[in-house]
Protein backbone atom coordinates (compact mmCIF):
# COMPACT_ATOMS: atom_id res chain seq x y z
CA UNK A 1 0.00 0.00 0.00
CA UNK A 2 1.67 3.02 -1.36
CA UNK A 3 2.87 4.64 -4.43
CA UNK A 4 5.66 3.45 -6.52
CA UNK A 5 6.76 6.75 -8.81
CA UNK A 6 9.15 5.66 -11.35
CA UNK A 7 11.35 9.37 -12.44
CA UNK A 8 13.68 9.59 -15.31
CA UNK A 9 16.37 7.38 -14.89
CA UNK A 10 14.28 4.98 -12.22
CA UNK A 11 13.52 1.58 -12.75
CA UNK A 12 13.34 -1.71 -11.05
CA UNK A 13 15.70 -4.04 -11.33
CA UNK A 14 15.36 -7.17 -8.94
CA UNK A 15 12.03 -8.61 -8.40
CA UNK A 16 8.08 -7.13 -8.80
CA UNK A 17 7.32 -5.44 -6.28
CA UNK A 18 3.59 -6.34 -4.19
CA UNK A 19 1.12 -4.23 -4.48
CA UNK A 20 -1.43 -3.93 -1.90
CA UNK A 21 -5.38 -3.02 -2.16
CA UNK A 22 -4.38 1.22 -2.03
CA UNK A 23 -1.51 1.13 -3.99
CA UNK A 24 -0.44 3.36 -6.91
CA UNK A 25 1.99 3.08 -9.84
CA UNK A 26 2.76 6.23 -11.29
CA UNK A 27 5.04 6.58 -14.24
CA UNK A 28 6.07 10.34 -14.49
CA UNK A 29 8.79 9.84 -16.74
CA UNK A 30 8.49 7.76 -20.61
CA UNK A 31 9.00 4.08 -20.15
CA UNK A 32 8.13 0.28 -21.25
CA UNK A 33 6.72 -1.27 -18.00
CA UNK A 34 9.01 -3.83 -17.07
CA UNK A 35 9.64 -5.45 -13.54
CA UNK A 36 7.65 -2.71 -11.77
CA UNK A 37 4.45 -4.18 -13.58
CA UNK A 38 4.53 -7.45 -15.49
CA UNK A 39 0.80 -8.97 -14.99
CA UNK A 40 -3.11 -8.64 -15.23
CA UNK A 41 -5.51 -9.29 -12.59
CA UNK A 42 -8.72 -7.46 -10.94
CA UNK A 43 -6.69 -7.71 -7.33
CA UNK A 44 -3.22 -5.98 -6.60
CA UNK A 45 -0.94 -8.58 -6.03
CA UNK A 46 2.96 -9.13 -7.03
CA UNK A 47 3.67 -7.09 -10.12
CA UNK A 48 -0.36 -6.00 -10.28
CA UNK A 49 -0.86 -2.50 -8.92
CA UNK A 50 -4.32 -1.30 -8.10
CA UNK A 51 -4.24 1.97 -9.73
CA UNK A 52 -2.11 3.22 -12.44
CA UNK A 53 -1.72 6.74 -13.50
CA UNK A 54 0.87 8.57 -15.85
CA UNK A 55 1.95 12.22 -15.25
CA UNK A 56 4.99 14.90 -16.71
CA UNK A 57 3.78 14.41 -20.38
CA UNK A 58 5.41 10.86 -20.05
CA UNK A 59 4.25 8.04 -22.84
CA UNK A 60 4.51 4.50 -21.13
CA UNK A 61 4.67 2.47 -24.68
CA UNK A 62 3.06 -1.19 -23.29
CA UNK A 63 5.08 -4.07 -23.81
CA UNK A 64 3.95 -7.26 -26.20
CA UNK A 65 2.35 -8.86 -22.98
CA UNK A 66 -0.97 -8.38 -21.51
CA UNK A 67 -1.02 -5.78 -18.84
CA UNK A 68 -3.48 -5.24 -16.28
CA UNK A 69 -4.20 -2.96 -13.46
CA UNK A 70 -6.85 -3.98 -10.42
CA UNK A 71 -8.05 -0.06 -10.01
CA UNK A 72 -8.56 3.03 -11.37
CA UNK A 73 -6.49 4.26 -14.68
CA UNK A 74 -5.73 7.63 -14.92
CA UNK A 75 -3.75 9.88 -17.71
CA UNK A 76 -3.19 12.62 -16.06
CA UNK A 77 -0.58 14.23 -19.12
CA UNK A 78 1.00 12.04 -21.68
CA UNK A 79 0.28 9.34 -23.49
CA UNK A 80 -0.28 5.07 -23.21
CA UNK A 81 0.57 3.01 -26.40
CA UNK A 82 -1.22 -0.46 -26.55
CA UNK A 83 1.95 -2.04 -28.85
CA UNK A 84 0.47 -5.57 -29.85
CA UNK A 85 -1.31 -6.58 -26.03
CA UNK A 86 -4.26 -5.93 -24.59
CA UNK A 87 -5.08 -4.06 -21.64
CA UNK A 88 -7.27 -5.49 -18.69
CA UNK A 89 -9.10 -3.01 -16.45
CA UNK A 90 -10.63 -3.75 -13.09
CA UNK A 91 -11.74 0.10 -12.39
CA UNK A 92 -12.09 3.49 -13.86
CA UNK A 93 -10.80 5.00 -16.78
CA UNK A 94 -9.88 8.74 -16.43
CA UNK A 95 -8.24 10.50 -19.57
CA UNK A 96 -7.51 14.43 -19.69
CA UNK A 97 -8.68 15.66 -22.44
CA UNK A 98 -5.64 16.20 -24.52
CA UNK A 99 -3.66 13.78 -23.52
CA UNK A 100 -3.02 10.46 -25.84
CA UNK A 101 -4.18 6.80 -26.13
CA UNK A 102 -3.46 5.36 -29.24
CA UNK A 103 -4.51 1.54 -28.98
CA UNK A 104 -2.93 -0.09 -31.89
CA UNK A 105 -5.55 -2.31 -32.73
CA UNK A 106 -5.33 -3.85 -29.00
CA UNK A 107 -8.79 -4.39 -26.76
CA UNK A 108 -9.43 -2.46 -24.03
CA UNK A 109 -11.36 -5.03 -21.12
CA UNK A 110 -13.24 -3.41 -18.58
CA UNK A 111 -13.38 -6.82 -15.92
CA UNK A 112 -14.16 -5.94 -12.68
CA UNK A 113 -15.56 -8.27 -10.55
CA UNK A 114 -15.77 -6.27 -7.18
CA UNK A 115 -17.79 -2.93 -8.69
CA UNK A 116 -19.22 -0.63 -11.44
CA UNK A 117 -16.17 0.91 -13.90
CA UNK A 118 -17.06 4.28 -15.90
CA UNK A 119 -15.16 5.84 -18.85
CA UNK A 120 -14.39 9.61 -18.41
CA UNK A 121 -12.49 12.22 -20.45
CA UNK A 122 -12.00 15.17 -17.99
CA UNK A 123 -11.36 18.53 -19.39
CA UNK A 124 -12.84 19.01 -22.88
CA UNK A 125 -15.45 17.07 -24.65
CA UNK A 126 -13.99 14.54 -26.58
CA UNK A 127 -14.53 10.99 -27.98
CA UNK A 128 -12.47 8.38 -26.78
CA UNK A 129 -11.25 5.58 -29.47
CA UNK A 130 -10.60 2.18 -28.48
CA UNK A 131 -9.51 -0.15 -31.36
CA UNK A 132 -11.34 -3.52 -29.70
CA UNK A 133 -13.54 -2.91 -26.35
CA UNK A 134 -14.82 -5.41 -24.09
CA UNK A 135 -17.34 -5.05 -21.34
CA UNK A 136 -16.85 -8.09 -18.81
CA UNK A 137 -18.35 -6.98 -15.77
CA UNK A 138 -21.66 -8.58 -14.24
CA UNK A 139 -22.24 -4.93 -11.81
CA UNK A 140 -21.78 -2.97 -15.27
CA UNK A 141 -19.64 -0.24 -17.14
CA UNK A 142 -21.18 3.58 -18.05
CA UNK A 143 -19.69 6.37 -20.08
CA UNK A 144 -19.28 9.33 -17.13
CA UNK A 145 -22.60 11.18 -17.14
CA UNK A 146 -20.40 13.73 -15.74
CA UNK A 147 -20.01 17.44 -17.95
CA UNK A 148 -18.45 17.46 -20.18
CA UNK A 149 -19.91 14.35 -22.61
CA UNK A 150 -17.85 11.79 -23.43
CA UNK A 151 -18.42 9.60 -26.65
CA UNK A 152 -16.99 6.37 -27.19
CA UNK A 153 -15.86 5.21 -30.61
CA UNK A 154 -15.02 1.41 -31.16
CA UNK A 155 -12.76 0.97 -34.59
CA UNK A 156 -13.02 -3.13 -33.96
CA UNK A 157 -14.57 -5.35 -32.09
CA UNK A 158 -17.08 -4.38 -29.45
CA UNK A 159 -17.22 -7.07 -27.57
CA UNK A 160 -20.50 -7.46 -24.63
CA UNK A 161 -19.57 -10.12 -22.69
CA UNK A 162 -21.45 -9.76 -19.45
CA UNK A 163 -23.18 -7.05 -17.88
CA UNK A 164 -24.80 -3.72 -18.93
CA UNK A 165 -22.90 -1.16 -20.65
CA UNK A 166 -24.42 2.54 -19.94
CA UNK A 167 -24.41 5.18 -22.13
CA UNK A 168 -25.74 7.77 -20.24
CA UNK A 169 -27.81 9.59 -22.87
CA UNK A 170 -23.84 10.14 -24.41
CA UNK A 171 -22.92 8.81 -27.94
CA UNK A 172 -21.52 4.90 -28.62
CA UNK A 173 -20.07 4.65 -32.12
CA UNK A 174 -19.41 0.72 -33.39
CA UNK A 175 -17.31 2.04 -36.84
CA UNK A 176 -15.40 -1.63 -36.50
CA UNK A 177 -17.06 -4.82 -38.43
CA UNK A 178 -17.75 -7.03 -35.56
CA UNK A 179 -20.13 -7.03 -32.55
CA UNK A 180 -20.39 -9.83 -30.45
CA UNK A 181 -22.87 -10.84 -27.52
CA UNK A 182 -22.53 -13.12 -25.37
CA UNK A 183 -25.00 -11.53 -22.10
CA UNK A 184 -25.67 -8.20 -21.35
CA UNK A 185 -27.14 -5.07 -22.93
CA UNK A 186 -26.77 -1.94 -23.67
CA UNK A 187 -29.03 0.80 -21.58
CA UNK A 188 -29.15 4.29 -23.52
CA UNK A 189 -29.59 6.54 -20.32
CA UNK A 190 -29.09 5.69 -16.32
Amino acid sequence: NGTLQLNSGGNISVASPAYGNSSTLIYATSYSPGLEWTGNNDTAGVGIPRNLTINNSATVTMPGTDRGIAGIFTLNSGALILTSANFYLGGSWIRVSGTTFTPNGNTVIFNSSQAPQTIRISGNAETETFSGLTIANSFGVSISSVPPATSVNVTGTFNLELGAFTLNARTLTISGNSVIRTSGTINASN
